[in-house]
């Protein structure tokens, strides 16, 4: 899965150009999409940038720093996708832009292969990162859909045609950029060419480097992945002679082991997740008190207030030991903000309500709605714990979507409702609840046809209508297209 360039999703910061040094000077390394869009090309001079870019914001290139943050990213998902996830080689020494994950047996966790692959490219999206992601037989063929398939997100069965891969351009290959211009000297510019040359000359003519990469990408050489190991865990204990009682005497301890903690972790991270664990003086079990985060934090007192909720729900006995172990703890993000910025504040205190409510109800009790694909509304999200993630995300919002097109209360299950149409598969006219009487609709938009496709069972077929009754009342109301039967399925107030 590589990731679109270097600009933030859904991001309106001023455009932005990495630069490193070069034969003749600062060249440009990377840009973002306008830039790009603008004619600012890869090996440019850095002076000439402002020609065709006049506000671009232009930044030192820090290879060290991509691939710590790459490393940063697969660790968080093989906590959300997979346990196997790995830095993308790109091939010819080039710098990895991408993951590579080894999802086999996840698919049914997420709701098949392509809520999979859409809820890796959210992930990435959560991160402020535009992403194409691929799902594939072997590591080679994932990477060149993702990067150079024709969709941003495309999955390869095994029983489609080779066909589908021919078209790709030779880039796909991950080969050297040498050799590619050779190729290109030669006719040879997509990868059915390539496949199309004589393979018993390909070592004589080319090197092994080509028939390597070709054996990869179709996957006749294995490409194991090298997953990233999460970060160690970082502890630290108290040992005392005598077990403090007071309430104060074990908040001043805590708040000494989150200091010592705080110490032991790079400047650059903060905790994610962390774990208390009390060791009674009486000789009975040991407490555990998990904590998670919203968003990574150094803050101390927000580690503090976040312990406190928790014990004051707790009968803790006076504790001779104690230990906290971070195990999760990720790169701090720092935001380039504006002059009037306000989203930084809103992201911070949402994660502050988040992380409060999520102390004093507990985490498996505040959830958020996370789409899954579906394109039925009852199985198009499922919930999960607010702090599953980070808490300053987004989704994308759907081509064409526009407010007030969805309710904001969803029945579940449907009621069915009885419904007259003047017309065949025309709009609902009169409506009948039970215990409610009949009315008119004397308004009506749609219809709206949302269906199954064949691979999810049986096919669902449905026509939404909105309906506006004669009081003011809106309603969602699909027709049954196997049925013909009508039901309510939301209320838009």
């Amino acid at each position: 899965m590589p990731a679109d360039g270097c600009s933030p999703a859904g991001s309106a910061a001023s455009p932005l150009v990495l630069h490193r040094a070069g034969r003749r000077g600062r060249e440009v390394a990377a840009r973002c999409r306008a830039c790009r869009r603008a004619g600012v090309r890869l090996g440019m001079p850095l002076a000439e940038v402002p020609l065709h870019v006049p506000d671009a914001v232009c930044e030192e290139h820090d290879p060290a720093a991509d691939r710590a943050a790459l490393e940063d990213l697969a660790a968080l998902f093989s906590r959300r996708l997979s346990p196997r996830v790995g830095v993308a080689d790109a091939g010819d020494g080039a710098e990895p832009c991408g993951l590579a994950a080894d999802v086999t047996g996840c698919a049914h966790l997420f709701g098949g292969e392509r809520a999979l692959v859409r809820f890796a490219v959210r992930l990435a999206r959560s991160e402020r990162l535009a992403a194409r992601a691929a799902i594939a037989g072997c590591v080679g063929a994932a990477w060149g859909l993702a990067r150079f398939g024709p969709d941003r997100v495309t999955i390869l069965t095994d029983d489609e045609p080779a066909d589908r891969l021919h078209a790709l351009p030779a880039a796909a290959l991950r080969l050297p950029t040498k050799l590619l211009r050779t190729l290109r000297e030669l006719g040879v510019t997509d990868v059915g060419g390539v496949r199309g040359l004589p393979r018993a000359s390909l070592p004589s003519r080319f090197g092994p480097v080509l028939a390597e990469r070709l054996d990869r990408f179709f996957g006749r050489l294995p490409e194991p992945i090298e997953p990233v190991r999460p970060p160690a865990p970082v502890a630290a204990k108290w040992e005392g002679e005598h077990a403090p009682a007071a309430r104060e005497a074990v908040g001043r301890l805590c708040d000494g082991l989150i200091a010592e903690v705080l110490n032991r972790l790079p400047e650059s991270r903060g905790v994610r997740e962390a774990r208390f664990e009390f060791i009674p003086d009486n000789g009975g079990p040991a407490r555990v008190v998990p904590l998670a985060t919203a968003r990574p934090t150094r803050e101390a007192a927000r580690l503090s207030s976040l312990l406190a909720l928790r014990l004051d729900r707790l009968e803790l006995p006076p504790p001779r030991r104690a230990t906290l172990t971070v195990t999760a703890h990720e790169r701090l993000r720092v935001a380039r903000g504006t002059l009037f910025e306000t989203g930084g504040e809103q992201a911070r205190d949402l994660a502050d309500l988040l992380e409060t409510l999520s102390g004093r109800l507990g985490e498996d009790r505040v959830c958020r709605a996370e789409p899954t694909g579906d394109p039925l509304p009852e199985r198009s999200y499922r919930l999960v714990p607010a702090l599953n993630g980070r808490g300053d995300g987004g989704y994308p919002v759907p081509a064409g979507w526009l407010p007030g097109t969805r309710p904001v209360v969803l029945l579940d299950p449907p009621e069915p409702v009885r419904v007259l149409s003047l017309v065949p598969d025309g709009p609902p006219f009169r409506l009948t609840r039970r215990g409610r009487g009949t009315t008119e609709i004397p308004s009506a938009w749609g219809p709206e046809r949302l269906q199954t496709g064949w691979w999810a069972g049986p096919r669902t077929e449905r026509d939404y209508w909105r309906a506006e009754l004669a009081g003011g009342e809106r309603l969602w109301l699909f027709r049954d297209l196997k049925t013909g039967r009508w039901f309510l399925h939301g209320l838009f107030s």
